[in-house]
């Protein structure tokens, strides 16, 4: 296309191209001026939406005569199919985007000011024609050699009040720059474009995003989740009136962000102190998993804490549901979505894990099934009755993933799980693996009110409003956690780094920090340990029940208090009742008591629905062995042979029982079994 001319346009260098959008510089024949000429794609001119979109800029940005906003200076619109393809031509600025100069190093206070002011300016004028731009971000702003600021790209801008045209749960916009509300879906005003000048504001002068995450879902969490980056903890020479903007500007809610880009320049001018815009704010304690881990080292026993559920008798306070959430069915034979199943479960136990329901964990519900049904993958309902004597439920969660045409489809079934009844049931879009959080916080809001209304006719429960203090995760967080379990029900190293991995990404996920103190103390840290502990403390009191038995378990942990630990791991059951690791926990503390009949009561009922967790029938021989019942202790541990990967230590224990009972060949032969484990792990037998 370079050399051609077009209309009385003659191109002369392509300066650009996006997903939907061709830039070139251009010389106009007739006036003799430099110009831009943007096309649309091939894919561009294929999809609808985007051809309306592109005519949506032109008209947008033509009514805007402003000098801070790139003039447009004609739209061409083919009359027919052998026409040109439609082009916009626009004001040629000669400059630097402010993406390109925030690349070079951090703005100085006054021109960060002065830069920002004519941003707003432009943004003002249109406001003021019921426009907005929705795409503010550094790319989009150039900076000429005097100076001077233009404001580029209207290409998704939109009139307020206007049809709307993007499909149905499309984000468009730059997704570091978004609003909440952009990300949500929902209908958007000038305070979008406010939000956006405050993540400008901020890159320029720290050079670094409000908002991180290492991939788009981890940023688009962030911002709708979590409080932002202090700007004041990265650069002490900001002026109170420009921290108090900043802060302003990136309120979550939309109410709380200034009314107006008037509002705007007049905080930029110290003129306007907003109360209301106090900073840094306290982050809120989001709801972690309820599922936690402690890996510990025990005369020779390591051990893990961190999950919910046996087939043992109901351990809930009277009047709770108990609840429990199986795998949905994936309908799709698609790799993206293999792990959307496990993953969907997760995220419906965390929305339903609030007070006053008993929601049983999901990978010890998972051994329920495989124990019972032979599989950990979704089961028909019917299958449920087959449990359902052991798992003493109330009511249970299934679901279905299915394709659909603007993605995928999550529905979600309440089942009595006594008759396999279905009594209630809702769907919700996904389009994305980003949108299964707010798909499932959709839908789980929906079951709480099912339940409420349940509970209230039934009588059980008559105050039910702390059901509804809950949020969702971060997917990419949740999903590093669940990582980080398997390498540990494994019995391998490895799974630390993700549980740092999640901490990272949701620094307010409590369990993987409990599951790390714990990781900590094993490996000889214990200052490391009390400062993830001092962390958790600080937001004990806003977390929930089950996460501060969990807080205050750690605690006595670092402190050795086993007393305190037995004691916090029953308040911990009552919200996670049959939890097979807790009950695994408090067995390792009653064994350190000495309460050897205590020990093997909490772990019978773990082991007795064949537990597929190894180490825990080294504690329970060990419990039988100080009790002098060594054959009971052999013929446990034999019969744990079959759960893989068998714990080493178990290798070790039978070959010292078989030497005592003079054996020589079986004693040889488990020797050497852990002799090649432990060389498998590295470890030094000298």
């Amino acid at each position: 296309m370079i050399g051609s001319t077009i209309s009385h346009y003659k191109i002369v260098r392509k300066l650009g191209e996006g997903g939907m959008g061709i830039v070139y510089r251009a010389e106009d024949t007739t006036l003799h001026r430099p110009v831009v000429l943007k096309f649309l794609t091939q894919q561009g001119l294929s999809d609808e939406t985007a051809r309306m979109r592109f005519a949506q800029e032109a008209r947008a940005a033509a009514n805007l005569n402003h000098p801070h906003i790139a003039t447009i200076y004609e739209y061409n619109e083919p009359s027919g199919p052998s026409d040109a393809t439609p082009f916009i031509a626009m004001e040629y600025v000669e400059g630097e985007t402010l993406k390109e100069k925030i690349e070079r190093g951090r703005f100085s206070v006054a021109e960060t000011i002065d830069i920002i002011r004519q941003v707003a300016s432009g943004l003002q004028e249109a406001h003021r024609l019921k426009i907005i731009h929705r795409d503010i971000k550094p790319a989009n702003i150039i900076i000429k050699n005097d100076g001077t600021v233009k404001i580029l790209d209207f290409g998704v801008a939109k009139f307020l009040g206007s049809t709307k045209i993007t499909a149905v749960d499309k984000i468009v916009g730059s997704f570091a720059y978004m609003s909440p509300e952009q990300i949500r879906g929902e209908e958007v005003d000038g305070r979008t474009d406010i939000w956006a000048l405050g993540v400008v504001l901020f890159e320029m002068l720290t050079q670094q995003l409000p908002f991180k995450g290492d991939y788009p879902p981890a940023v688009m969490y962030s911002i709708t989740h979590e409080e932002t980056t202090d700007l004041a903890e990265i650069r002490t020479d900001i002026p109170d009136s420009l921290l108090r903007l900043f802060h302003a500007c990136v309120e979550k809610d939309p109410a709380e962000r200034p009314n107006s880009i008037e509002e705007v320049l007049s905080m930029l001018s110290g003129r306007v102190q907003r109360r209301r815009f106090a900073f840094p704010k306290p982050r809120a304690v989001r709801r972690g998993i309820v599922v936690t881990l402690a890996v510990l080292a025990v005369g020779g026993i390591i051990w893990y804490a961190g999950s919910k559920f046996s087939s043992s008798a109901p351990q809930e306070p009277p009047g709770k549901l108990r609840i429990a959430v199986l795998q949905f069915e994936n309908t799709m034979n698609q790799p993206e979505t293999a792990e959307w199943g496990a993953t969907l479960q997760t995220l419906f136990v965390n929305g339903l894990s609030v007070e006053g329901l008993a929601v049983v964990d999901p990978q010890s519900f998972n051994e329920l099934l495989r124990s019972s049904l032979g599989t950990e993958h979704p089961v028909a309902e019917k299958d449920l009755k087959k449990i359902n004597s052991a798992a003493g439920l109330s009511l249970a969660i299934d679901g279905v993933i299915a394709k659909s045409p603007d993605g995928y489809r999550i529905q979600a079934k309440v089942v009595d799980p006594a008759n396999g009844e279905v009594t209630f049931s809702r769907e919700a879009p996904a389009s994305t693996e980003a949108n299964l959080p707010s798909a499932v916080e959709g839908l789980t809001t929906q079951i709480l009110d099912f339940f409420q209304v349940r509970a209230l006719i039934s009588g059980k429960n008559k105050d039910l409003s702390p059901w509804f203090a809950y949020k969702t995760q971060n997917i990419a967080a949740l999903k590093a956690f669940i990582q980080a379990s398997k390498y540990i029900y494994r019995v391998e190293a490895g799974g630390e780094k993700y549980l740092r991995s999640a901490i990272e990404l949701d620094s307010l996920f409590v369990s993987p920090r409990i599951w790390l103190i714990s990781t900590l103390i094993g490996h000889g840290q214990p200052d490391s340990a009390k400062a993830h502990y001092a962390f958790l403390l600080r937001h004990h009191q806003t977390s929930t029940p089950f996460e501060q038995a969990m807080i205050d378990w750690a605690g006595a942990y670092i402190d050795g208090n086993v007393s305190q630990q037995a004691q916090h791991l029953q308040t911990a059951l009552e919200f996670s009742p049959g939890n097979n690791i807790l009950l695994f926990n408090l067995a390792r503390v009653k064994f350190i008591m000495e309460d050897y009949p205590g020990a093997i009561r909490a772990l019978e009922p773990a082991t007795g629905a064949r537990w597929h967790y190894s180490p825990a029938y080294y504690l329970e021989a060990s419990c039988y062995n100080n009790l002098k019942e060594y054959a009971r202790a052999r013929d446990i541990l034999e019969g744990a042979m079959g759960i893989e990967p068998v714990y080493r230590g178990n290798y070790s224990f039978l070959a010292t029982i078989y030497f005592r009972d003079k054996d020589t060949a079986h004693s040889s032969n488990y020797e050497k079994q852990f002799i090649l484990r432990s060389r498998e792990h590295g470890d030094s037998l000298k």
